[in-house]
This record gives C-alpha cells, structure tokens and sequence, in this order.
C-alpha cells in the first residue's frame, strides 16, 4: 500500500479557513494536508502581553477549525519544516507570499536551506507592486493615482473554502499551544475567524452605509474593528470588499482596505526622509510661533501629533520595528 501524498500548510498571517488560496492549493495538490504554525522566538520577544495573548486564542480558534489538526511548535523555521517533511514525506511547503522586510527574508532564508515554498496568494485585496505606473512600469509614489488605477485592476472574488480536508493526527510534540495569559483588567475582542466574519456582518448591517463620518466619532460604534482581524489574517480583505457598493461610505473602506498596499511600495528610506522633513518642519514651526509671539505651546503640540500619526502610520507599514519612543527621543 502507497503512502498517501502529503503537503504541509504553513499558516502564518492567514489564521482562518476560508478565502484561504494557499490551502486550496495544498488541498488540491494533496491527499493530506499538515497545518502548521510555528511560533517565531523573535517576533514573540518583540510583542506585546496582549497580543501574544489575543494570538493564543486565535490559534485556539484556528486548530478548531482545522478539526484539532493543527501542527504547533516553536523554534527555528528550517528546523521544524525540515523534521515535519521527514515524518511525513512532505516534498513542499504552501504558504501565501509575504511582502514584509522580516517575513520575505525569513521565506527566503527557509528556500536558502532547500525547502521548496509554493507561494499562493497574499494577505492583500491586490499584491503590493502588481498596480504600477502604466507609463514607466514603476511603483506609484502618490495614493490618488494609485487608488484610481487598483480600481480599474480590480480584485479576485474570495477564494472557496475548503469543505473536507484530510489532515494526520499531530503527535504530542506538535501540540505546543502557547499559553499567553491576558493582562489583568484587560478586555479584547473575541478571537478567530467566525468572530471576524460575525463583526463585520454587524457592521455591515448597522454602521457601513454611515462609515465615512461616523467612524471619526469616538462616543459610537461606527468602526468595523477589522484592523486586528486583518492583522492575523482571520478575515481577507477580498471578503470585506466583496459585498461593497459605490457609496461614499463603502469608498471610504475600500480606500482604508487599500492602505497597507499602497505603504509597502515604501522603503525604511521613506520612512526616515518624513521624519527629519517633519523634524524640520517642527523646529521652524517652534521659531515662527516665538518671533510672531503666538502660542508656540499649541502649534508644537499640533506639529508633534501630525510627526507622529505620519511616523506611526509608516512604520507599521513598511514593517519597521524601530520603537516609536526612540524615534521620538532621537529626532526631538
């Protein structure tokens, strides 16, 4: 009797089943299929107490979907890969493609080592750098063209999700969940890929079509909450877009949808050249307000707050890990 053909799954930024490609594609190529998370060491010194803890759930909620399959173990990324292809004679490793500094050099170091990655899909509506300048073939450097132009690309419809898969019972050694505790007194959103799906039909139902003036109003529950959903990769963004009209509300979340690919056509450059034209900026801002006499107080409290939505916003999206007390140390 033949061994049956297995691939593995590497989940990652893409904690859910459905609108999953990279797993369509490992069920397809198949006849298992071996889910696995590894926690990463360096990512988890890096975090916070309430995101390891949110994460720990999430993966909870994952295996739960997986029908208690999932694979999980910390350590180093060609270790474990390489000892899970030997168990069970795994000859290649499906993943959906990361753009991140940290995650592409990490996909890159595991290749280095001689694991095959079959890269399908991406936690994007549009991968970063497939909409480009129609005129030079370069990445767009301002949003409002960009914007127009991924509308006309377009996007694909939400992948199918998987209604059987064949996984192998996960030994001991690979059932390491993590046990994060939540800070005291701290309360968070309810984990997993059901709670996304069931948040953004709420939303949709009864804060969408008012999304472009009520989510700027902090006393009501105007926003979708998607932000960490999409962070684990517990809903797609191609889900979220699916059901959109032409309203300016919906617009308004496209566009939001639309940030984190247009951010990542920056470099760690960028990010550095805002913040000394905004360091600058602050200084002059601070001598004009004392030559005129105004109230240099208010307008460096201004200048500060627009440095730091500007530093904020770049940094997490071209995947810098530079703290943000540094930086504000550093250049003020």
């Amino acid at each position: 009797m033949t061994s049956p053909k297995r691939s593995i799954i590497w989940f990652r930024r893409d904690l859910r089943i459905g609108d999953h490609p990279a797993l369509n594609a490992a069920i397809e190529s198949s006849d298992e299929v071996v889910p696995v998370f590894i926690l990463d060491k360096t990512q988890i010194a890096e975090a916070g107490a309430k995101l390891l803890a949110y994460m720990g759930q999430s993966l909870r909620a994952l295996d739960q979907s997986l029908g208690n399959r999932l694979h999980i173990i910390e350590g180093d990324q060609v270790e474990v890969l390489t000892d899970l292809m030997k168990l069970y004679g795994a000859t290649e490793v499906h993943i959906s493609d990361e753009y991140e500094r940290y995650g592409a050099a990490r996909d890159a170091r595991v290749e280095a080592a001689g694991i095959k990655l079959i890269r399908t899909g991406s936690p994007y509506a549009v991968a970063p750098g497939r909409v480009r300048k129609p005129s030079d073939d370069t990445p767009y450097r301002v949003y409002t063209p960009f914007y127009r132009a991924w509308c006309v690309h377009g996007w694909r419809s939400p992948a199918k999700t998987p209604q059987t898969m064949v996984a192998p019972v996960p030994p001991e050694k690979y059932r390491a969940f993590p046990d994060f505790p939540m800070p005291a007194g701290v309360q968070v959103i309810e984990a997993g890929e059901a709670a996304a799906l069931k948040r953004f039909k709420e939303f949709s139902k009864n804060a969408l079509d008012s999304y472009d003036e009520a989510r700027n109003m902090a006393g009501i529950d105007g926003t979708s909450k998607m932000s960490t959903y999409l962070k684990f990769g517990e809903i797609h963004p191609r889900t979220l877009l699916e059901g959109l009209g032409e309203s300016k509300a919906h617009d308004t979340l496209e566009k939001r949808l639309l940030g984190a690919s247009f951010t990542l056509t920056f470099s760690t450059t960028t990010l550095i050249q805002i913040l000394i034209t905004t360091h600058h900026n602050l200084k002059r801002c601070a001598m004009t307000s004392q030559e005129h006499n105004s109230r240099p107080g208010v307008r460096v409290k201004q200048a500060i707050h627009l440095w730091m939505r500007q530093c904020a916003s770049c940094s997490m999206k071209v995947g810098c890990i530079t703290e943000h007390v540094w930086l504000l140390h550093h250049f003020l």
